[in-house]
């Protein structure tokens, strides 16, 4: 007989972010109850938020930025630019 440490997780609920590049609105899906934080390339925080699917980011300038999402027990880490 042979045994494993191998663990199925099952799978984790895909959270999708969009449109990137963005202009004005960013549209998250996929995970509720989460929390957002949006640094930018110096890692300095520029907004941290609860959010309903969409969070107005009119007022960021125009470049790069980091987006953590975090859900209470995991966090996601993309890129987003915005341009205008």
């Amino acid at each position: 007989m042979i045994t494993t440490d191998l663990k199925i997780e099952p799978d984790q609920p895909k959270i999708i972010v969009f449109p990137n590049p963005i202009s004005a609105t960013l549209n998250i899906n996929g995970c509720e109850n989460c929390e957002v934080e949006i640094y930018d390339l110096l890692g300095r925080l520029v907004l941290k938020s609860a959010f309903n699917n969409q969070i107005d980011l009119s007022f960021l300038s125009d470049g790069g930025y980091l987006l953590k999402i975090f859900d209470g027990k995991t966090s996601m880490l993309k890129k987003i630019i915005k341009y205008h």
